[in-house]
């Protein structure tokens, strides 16, 4: 015998509620109906469970809001009349503690439900209730987390951000932002050689961005570039992208960094510049040690090799005062006389030095003593002391300027042979001019008169300190 239509109706009706209560089990959802006339609510057993109220109490608004956390009481009574406001969505959402009626323990549960009304009034809210204290736990580690490693880059002084793999800027830390003068906003969702830092330079930005695609392709890459800080500065970073990888294996961020070596950059430009120099200052040194053995030997007396290791004792002096450059300051007088030292004896009264007491920096000092070096080489060699009548006179003396003026240093040759410019241009000649008039950021007068050579530079008293 078949079923009526009311016993099937019954049948697909008992089937539905009972699929309905293995999903609400299966998702550990809670099941509520709050009639807001009567205050009465109807709880399942799950949203008993929660407040920990028995199976068989009457739930009421008194009741249920007993349970609510007092701090958030008023947020949920917010969102109840939220629902019940007949010109909204009629939609019921909160998120609130919960206080177990007997253990005390709290949990955070989200209430989701509709508002129902007859002859526009309210009359029923059913939804239903969910436990998310682990998932709200969870939020809050990976807040905390992101707080830590936001503090730990921030406190970095290395140069750090985080991208999308196609480039994009999620994040940078203090030191990048302050160092460029730029705020958090200026980057965050913009390509990253698009930023401050790289887009002074269309190179550089290639660079930039030809790094971040190999990156994305799983290529970490490095090198040492040119970036632009604060006030349109440059400095040189030793600049790094790595990428990194879920659990999947697929390249999830990119993570640039960078290290200020503009100082190791300085370090190793002087260092070239100083090997250069070494080379070409042995060179002459032999000719020099040469020219100082004749001519000691010549003096003859039974004391000539004493004074021979003597003059070659003050030449190394001279070269040590110039290779070292870790002095702060040298007195211009000093410099000058350890240039001259290894042939004062033999230059006899023909050296004359006048000026009066002047500190000299570190970089101006060392660019002075490699010219006056040049100078004194070629004046024993070829000019004014090869002779016995030449002279040289030394001197140093302020000039005035519109610009507060500075310092005049002048080399001057008289009573030597007849002077013949150069065919060409060599290194010392480079040393005396071009790289004299840039670490003085002064200017340099060279000339080869008949009569002598002389050397003059007029540099502010700032660049001396240098």
């Amino acid at each position: 015998m078949g079923l009526s239509g009311t016993d099937a109706a019954e049948t697909r009706l008992a089937t539905a509620e009972q699929m309905l209560a293995l999903a609400l089990r299966a998702a550990r959802l809670g099941v509520y109906h709050l009639d807001p006339r009567t205050s009465l609510i109807e709880w399942d057993a799950r949203t008993r469970e929660l407040w920990g109220v028995g199976e068989h109490e009457q739930i009421d608004w008194a009741v249920f809001e007993a349970g609510v956390h007092p701090d958030d009481r008023d947020t949920v009574a917010e969102a109840v009349a939220r629902a019940f406001d007949p010109a909204g969505d009629h939609r019921y959402e909160a998120d609130y503690r919960v206080v177990h009626r007997t253990s005390g323990r709290t949990r955070w549960v989200r209430a989701l439900g509709d508002a129902f009304f007859e002859n526009g009034e309210p009359s029923m809210l059913i939804g239903t209730v969910a436990d998310i204290t682990e998932q709200r736990r969870a939020d809050e580690e990976r807040v905390d987390r992101e707080r830590l490693l936001r503090r730990i880059l921030d406190g970095a002084l290395a140069f750090i951000g985080v991208l999308d793999p196609d480039g994009t800027v999620r994040e940078a830390n203090s030191s990048a932002l302050l160092a460029g003068g730029i705020s958090r906003s200026d980057v965050v969702g913009r390509k990253f050689w698009d930023c401050y830092w790289w887009n002074h330079d269309p190179q550089v930005q290639a660079l930039c961005r030809t790094m971040i695609e190999r990156a994305a392709a799983g290529e970490a890459g490095r090198t040492d570039v040119e970036v632009r800080m604060a006030g349109d500065t440059r400095i040189v970073i030793d600049y790094c992208v790595n990428p990194v990888r879920g659990s999947d294996g697929q390249i999830e961020l990119l993570v640039p960094s960078g290290v200020d070596v503009s100082d190791r950059r300085r370090q190793e430009d002087q260092v070239r510049l100083l090997m250069r120099e070494v080379n070409h200052r042995s060179k002459n040194m032999l000719a020099v040690v040469r020219a100082i053995a004749r001519q000691t030997q010549r003096s003859g007396g039974p004391n000539w090799a004493e004074r021979f290791a003597e003059r070659l004792d003050g030449l190394a002096a001279a070269h040590d005062l110039l290779v070292r450059g870790q002095w702060t300051t040298v007195q211009l007088e000093e410099l000058v006389r350890s240039q001259l030292r290894p042939f004062a004896d033999l230059a006899g009264g023909r050296v004359s030095i006048s000026g009066a007491p002047l500190a000299v920096g570190a970089q101006a000092a060392q660019a002075i003593a490699m010219a006056l070096h040049e100078l004194s080489t070629n004046a024993y060699k070829y000019g004014a002391l090869s002779v016995p009548g030449g002279t040289v006179s030394i001197a140093w003396s302020d000039f005035p300027g519109s610009d507060g003026g500075g310092i005049e240093l002048v080399w001057r040759e008289t009573g030597g042979p007849t002077v013949v410019a150069p065919d060409q241009r060599g290194f010392g000649t480079t040393v005396l001019d071009t790289m004299t008039r840039r670490a003085l950021s002064g200017d340099v007068a060279f000339e080869f008169a008949p009569d002598g050579v002389s050397w003059r530079v007029h540099c502010s008293r700032a660049a001396l300190a240098r």
